[in-house]
């Protein structure tokens, strides 16, 4: 029964991945519902198979999806233009793609393809040096789009197997624990059919683990500054990398990280206005999504005017301070470091895609008290394309209270219901 239960959510897997439309409620609401349904029910068959069997049955879900073009997401549009631009030696920082159009420089179909279908035409890449190499090679190695599709879901399926393996081999994490990262719909589906980089950063973070606890501190700090490179934002968990290791090595640390800060001012940050009003800087004063503590925020500053373009900032400057006050106060674990601080960065943030949490799955452990809220989390990150669709009004605001009230219930709902069966 287990064997056929397992297989059973690998087709339903496969069939998702070529059947999703973002633009489509029902069509979101069913297949989400539908897989968490089946992941859940597949904690009961855990107790009848080893580690090693989950993580062959993990690698075999991944699989699956392979070869389906991204449907939820058009970020990979702009990875593969980002790519060609790399193909022609030129920078992809140096101009937004409607830009790039008006000089009239001569574009192959698959480029004009590529633009027609991005979300982004207006807007500056934000994607740092090392994921530009990841985005060149499908234009060093092969043809066709379906190709270059392929290819970019293979190096991330690669990434996912060394990730499943270090996890798997994690001796403080259950087969629950290692379940919520290998098994989760979620991880699952963002991870490589939509082509999403959250897997390599997935195996820095791991690596630079390993590295750390067997006191390999120049490697730890050299991995550490490569999380800049792949997603920026990842400066937010400095503090926590720097209080952790011993306060000899602290200065090789800065310096290395202030290294990669460089590599990122003299490329990503070469224009520094076009990613304030354009780019990264869209994040802080413009662009909203699934946000839960700066939802908070947001509405505050509405009472007050038209303020509600700096919840962006308040929100992560407030995350930041929370962070900073989390390491003064506790022993500096680097594991706990790395989980709160990108769980703080997490919950401030304005914008929270359903892939950024992907990371969150892979480093929970034990010493969190509620695992059972990064389930509930991972569901309703899914469920938030349904704000992509819906836009009655009011239905943000219904989408936020039901979650939250949701991660509540899992956090305080237990004592809340034994401490009523007492009074009675």
């Amino acid at each position: 029964m287990t064997n056929f239960y397992f297989f059973f959510y690998a087709i339903a897997l496969f069939f998702s991945v070529h059947s999703f439309d973002r633009n489509d409620p029902i069509n979101v609401l069913v297949i989400w519902s539908s897989l968490f349904s089946i992941y859940l029910v597949s904690f009961r068959y855990l107790r009848n198979l080893t580690t090693k069997q989950l993580l062959y049955s993990g690698i075999l879900f991944r699989v699956v999806t392979i070869g389906a073009i991204p449907s939820l997401s058009d970020d990979f549009y702009r990875f593969l233009w980002d790519g060609y631009l790399v193909s022609r030696s030129i920078s992809p920082f140096a101009y937004s793609p409607s830009e790039f159009l008006e000089q009239g420089t001569p574009l192959t179909e698959e480029a004009l393809f590529l633009y027609r279908n991005m979300n982004s035409q207006i807007y500056y890449s934000v994607y740092p040096p090392l994921l530009q190499t990841l985005f060149y090679l499908p234009w060093l190695l092969v043809h066709s789009f379906f190709a270059k599709v392929i290819l970019l879901q293979f190096v991330l399926f690669d990434f996912e197997i060394l990730n499943l393996f270090l996890i798997a081999n994690d001796k403080e994490k259950s087969k629950n624990e290692f379940w919520i990262y290998a098994g989760n719909p979620l991880v699952i589906i963002e991870s490589i059919s939509q082509i999403h980089p959250e897997p390599i950063l997935v195996f820095l973070i791991l690596i630079s683990f390993r590295l750390f606890f067997a006191k390999h501190f120049t490697g730890f700090q050299f991995i550490f500054s490569l999380f800049l490179q792949i997603k920026m934002s990842l400066v937010f968990l400095v503090p926590g990398g720097y209080f952790s290791i011993p306060p000899k090595k602290r200065t090789g640390f800065v310096l290395i990280v202030l290294l990669s800060v460089a590599v990122l001012a003299f490329s990503l940050f070469s224009k520094l206005g076009n990613q304030a009003s354009s780019g990264i800087g869209l994040f802080f004063h413009s662009f909203r999504f699934h946000s839960l503590f700066e939802y908070l925020i947001y509405f505050v500053l509405s009472l007050f005017g038209d303020f509600t373009y700096l919840s962006g900032t308040i929100a992560l400057l407030t995350g930041g301070v929370v962070y900073l006050l989390y390491l003064y106060k506790r022993s500096y674990d680097l594991k706990e470091a790395i989980f709160t601080g990108f769980l703080i960065m997490i919950l401030f943030s304005p914008v929270i895609h359903p892939w950024y949490v992907l990371p969150l799955f892979a480093v929970l452990n034990s010493k969190f008290p509620y695992p059972g809220v990064f389930l509930v989390f991972s569901i309703f990150s899914g469920l938030s394309y349904l704000l992509y669709s819906i836009q009655y009004t009011f239905f943000s605001e219904i989408f936020f209270m039901i979650e939250g009230g949701s991660l509540l219930a899992c956090i305080y709902g237990k004592s809340c219901i034994n401490y009523f069966r007492q009074k009675s």
